[in-house]
């Protein structure tokens, strides 16, 4: 079992976050994690200063393709926390600091001054005015469904053979379906599995002789994995979902 920081499959609030990862590579973890039998723990932080709130529905989108990976065991909002930059410079994040989380207040009977000293979780407002949890349903829903269906059992997996690939999905709402893959395709499919871009596939491919195979053929290619969520896609690079058949958690 790990417990990685995962937080969010949007890049652009990881790098609010200061994370130096990206959605892809959050993505690409819980796959591996289904392929080397790792149980993760993670969840999904909202609230951060600054954030897109479009990017939820995007990401409600992206998770209704991940429902054969581990889910978050939650989705919270943000914590202020003492010593963290927000706390530091509040200001320069557009915060406001309100004092400490009422609940303090009920443990500790001091004055506020005190209980400011004590403290480790502060409440907040935004000074944009926004309230976070008018922009979550969609994902809140996603996460829950996620949940249930990979509870029930959801699958998307791959099996390898001489010349060909398999891909099972047995996603709810999506599977149901067997895709089979002749060699170069498979090829194709197997080259995404740390994410690569269509002319990284097309130059590996070139590399083993397929000189016949032209760079918009594996762009459509790949393309249409991705409308079908057999692929995830970010800024060209394309990530294989499905996982090995005989995987350890799959």
């Amino acid at each position: 079992m790990i417990q990685p920081g995962i937080e969010s499959f949007s890049t652009r609030i990881l790098k609010l976050m200061e994370k130096g990862v990206t959605a892809l590579q959050n993505i690409r973890l819980l796959k591996w994690c289904v392929e080397f039998g790792l149980r993760p723990a993670w969840n999904v932080i909202y609230g951060f200063p600054g954030e897109p709130p479009e990017e939820y529905d995007r990401m409600a989108e992206v998770m209704k393709g991940l429902t054969h990976l581990s889910p978050p065991q939650k989705l919270g909002l943000l914590y202020l926390e003492r010593f963290s930059p927000y706390y530091q410079r509040p200001r320069e994040y557009g915060l406001k600091i309100s004092g400490p989380m009422s609940s303090y207040g009920l443990t500790y009977p001091v004055d506020l001054a005190t209980l400011s000293d004590l403290a480790y979780n502060f409440e907040f407002s935004y000074d944009d005015g926004r309230n976070p949890k008018t922009y979550i349903a969609a994902i809140s829903e996603s996460i829950e469904n996620w949940s249930r269906d990979y509870a029930d059992g959801s699958t998307l997996s791959y099996r390898r053979g001489p010349g060909f690939l398999v891909i099972n999905d047995r996603r709810p709402g999506l599977g149901g379906y067997d895709y089979s893959l002749e060699e170069t395709e498979a090829k194709i499919y197997l080259s995404c599995d740390s994410g690569v871009t269509a002319k990284a596939a097309w130059k590996a491919l070139q590399a083993e002789g397929a000189k016949e195979i032209e760079l918009e053929d594996i762009e459509d290619f790949l393309g249409e994995l991705t409308e079908m969520r057999l692929m995830y896609e970010e800024d060209g690079l394309y990530l294989s979902l499905a996982v090995p058949e005989d995987s350890p958690a799959g």
